[in-house]
């Protein structure tokens, strides 16, 4: 019976084994029938090795040409005007206009600073500047307001020249330029003593290029009336709005007001020729150097405009791709230690290089954030599936590296179609930044994963793979087979005895057995039978790795326990004293002859086979 049991399981593990090898997918039974085959080659090996090699030199030069690539229209669909404008502005112009803002300075004394800082920006290649060289064609309001107050200042000279004007007051013939210049010379500058004709003749309103600090603000409110078209052109945006006074030649008062100290201006400037997102970026980048520059030195600026606003998110562009490429290595490299061995190292380097070099396929913008990090994370997890399986395996190189695609080449191309399939999508968005940065990102993961699973790290592992997990001692290609476990140590037999029954012949009755007064003793005996069966099963066909043969060990463990009743009488009840037979025996009337004692029916038992020394009482006869 134990044989058949025994040949009956082997027939199940060889129709498990069968089953097994009849539920492979069609990718595991090629990759195991045909591709490692073609793989392991020589000529393949140093074919895949050299096309390896000049995919390196092609990246890495590549690399070193990378640009950014991200423009207005990409955020825009394809068929809107909005789309096509911002499309032929960026092919044929290229022109951009943004401010400085200079905030939160004492304007009158830092004039020479604020020449300074406007005049720095020729440096820049992409600003427009006049014929020679200068910024003269960018509207300047400080420079507007200097010339304003020059024109005024040559007017007065004139006039003076010409006995119109003298310390006290001006007569007919003088123009209202000169009239206006008289004024402003008759200022002070405190709130106090606002005017002061002695100094009109003995002040300029312009000295060396400065304007006078004492008097600015009341020069401010008179340019800002009288000279709207300069003033407007400048764009300066004055916060707050200085103070508006009109004056003419028949108002001889002199006092002017002042107005309100300035805390916000602005200075207009154009760029040309920028059509490429490399020449925007350096472009800004001079820029902001310029205003960090006079910002150390005490001038509190800013540039704003429209190109910043967009483009100041890929000034630091490489500084956070660099941040971002040190921190994924330091996250692969922290997985390794964790789920391989940190004596396996190499192999997340090699995944990280292979994902840098893709970089180099594609814009830099295109891999950074989230759709970068989907990059390392589709390469590295194929890395981490295979060599965990290559290391769990058992023979060669060659061997181990056919076990582990036979086991995970099935789950890497259904994930990497899957996710393929789920990001074509994104290739039908009429956003070109949806279709450029993303689909094509994912698209060039998709690609360099599969021939990374496939061809190029099974080849490195297969040529400079680690050692395995487990060694095995005796056989090549699997473990030792485990001996049997050793039997269990025989019982002790014991063997029972009944007592022989005791009890007085005067009161011995034969009584019949009755099945509810039997008890069951434990007088028992055991057989111990530990029988040993081996099978062995050699394969008549071959595997990959050899023919094999099974052997199956089984021992059974058979206990046989023979048990002997014993039966114990037991004493007439109350309620079989009561019972109508008894009771039926004492309304007899004839006396009957002495019999022996007799017993009730319900009460019989084997006086033989009892242990005890009662006897039974008999039913109390009548009186």
């Amino acid at each position: 019976m134990c044989l058949f049991m025994l040949q009956e399981h082997g027939a199940n593990l060889l129709t498990a084994e069968v089953i097994c090898r009849q539920k492979k997918s069609l990718i595991s039974w090629f990759v195991t029938r045909y591709w490692t085959s073609m793989l392991f080659k020589p000529f393949a090996k140093v074919f895949m090795c050299i096309t390896y090699a000049i995919l390196i030199i092609f990246c890495v030069f590549n690399g070193l040409k990378l640009e950014f690539d991200v423009r207005l229209s990409a955020f825009l669909p394809k068929n809107t005007q909005e789309y096509k404008y911002l499309e032929a502005h960026n092919r044929f112009f290229g022109f951009y206009n943004f401010y400085l803002v200079t905030t939160e300075l004492e304007y009158p004394f830092n004039q020479p600073l604020l020449h300074e800082y406007h005049s720095s920006l020729t440096n820049v290649p992409h600003v427009l500047k006049d014929s020679n060289g200068g910024l003269n064609l960018n509207d300047f309001w400080l420079a507007n307001f200097r010339d304003f107050l020059i024109d005024l200042q040559q007017e007065f000279d004139q006039n003076r020249n010409s006995n119109c004007v003298n310390s006290e007051k001006w007569f007919q013939n003088a123009t209202e330029k000169a009239v206006l210049a008289f004024k402003l010379l008759a200022q002070t500058g405190i709130v106090e003593f606002p005017v002061d004709k002695s100094q009109i003749f003995r002040k300029r309103l312009v000295n060396h290029g400065i304007i006078d600090p004492k008097a600015f603000y009341n020069y401010l409110s008179v340019w800002n009336c009288n000279d709207q078209m300069s003033y407007s052109s400048s764009q300066a945006n004055l916060t707050p709005k200085p103070f508006q006074y009109y004056t003419s030649k028949a108002e001889y008062d002199l006092k002017i007001p002042k107005s309100q100290p300035l805390i916000y201006a602005q200075m207009p400037f154009y760029l040309k020729n920028l059509k490429s997102t490399r020449n925007i970026i350096d472009t800004l980048k001079q820029i902001k150097s310029i205003s960090e520059e006079f910002n150390n030195r005490g001038l509190n600026n800013y540039p704003i405009g429209l190109i910043f606003a967009f483009f100041n998110q890929f000034l630091l562009l490489d500084r956070i791709f660099g941040i971002q490429l040190v921190l994924t290595i330091l996250a692969v490299a922290v997985v390794a230690c964790v789920l391989v061995k940190w004596t396996k190292l190499w192999c997340t380097l090699f995944s990280t290089m292979t994902c840098m070099l893709l970089l180099c396929l594609v814009n830099i913008n295109a891999l950074s954030g989230t759709v970068g990090a989907l990059h390392f994370i589709i390469i590295s997890r194929n890395v981490f599936l295979e060599l965990t399986g290559f290391l769990a395996a058992l023979g060669s190189r060659e061997r181990r590296v056919t076990l582990s695609l036979e086991i995970n080449a099935d789950p890497i191309l259904k994930g990497d179609l899957g996710l393929l399939i789920c990001a074509s999508v994104l290739a039908t968005s009429q956003f070109e930044f949806i279709h450029n940065h993303i689909f094509i990102v994912i698209f060039i993961s998709f690609c360099g994963s599969v021939a990374n699973s496939l061809v190029f790290f099974p080849l490195l592992l297969a040529l400079l793979g680690p050692k395995a997990e487990l060694q095995p001692t005796e056989h090549s290609d699997r473990i030792s087979t485990p001996p049997p476990p050793p039997p269990p140590p025989a019982p002790t037999r014991t063997t029972t005895f009944s007592k022989p029954s005791r009890r007085s012949t005067s009161a011995k009755a034969t009584r019949e057995p009755s099945l509810t007064t039997i008890t069951e003793e434990s007088c028992n005996q055991s057989i111990v039978v530990e029988p040993q069966v081996t099978v062995e099963y050699s394969s008549p066909e071959s595997s990959s790795s050899g023919p094999f043969t099974t052997k199956v060990t089984a021992t059974a463990n058979i206990k046989v326990e023979v048990v002997a009743p014993v039966y114990r009488t037991s004493k007439c009840n109350s309620k079989c004293h009561k019972s109508s037979k008894c009771d039926k025996r004492k309304r007899q009337p004839e006396p009957k002859p002495q019999q022996p004692p007799q017993q009730c029916r319900c009460c019989k038992a084997d006086s033989d086979s009892s242990d005890s020394n009662t006897e039974a009482d008999p039913c109390p006869s009548s009186s």
